[in-house]
């Protein structure tokens, strides 16, 4: 077998299937986890930028110590 193929793939075929460390390609359809995380997310800077949980919860200004709300909430819900 040459450097050209592993395991049957050609490289052409390898560029299509897996993602690329250095970035030069993307993923082109849903990433499944299988239950496993993604760690080290930076913030986000981005509008679709995947955000971690210290920035979330620093950010989404709701409070964690027991603060009541009160008025009207529209939680937009969708019948």
């Amino acid at each position: 077998m040459d450097e050209s193929s592993a395991s049957g793939l050609t490289l052409e075929q390898m560029h299509r299937t897996f993602l690329r460390l250095d970035g030069r390609n993307s993923a082109i359809s849903a990433i499944n986890m299988a239950g496993n995380t993604l760690t080290n997310v930076s913030n986000p800077v981005d509008d679709h930028d995947v955000a971690n949980k210290v920035y979330v919860d620093e950010n989404a200004g709701v409070s964690k110590g027991g603060v009541v709300m009160e008025g009207n909430i529209d939680m937009g819900v969708i019948n």
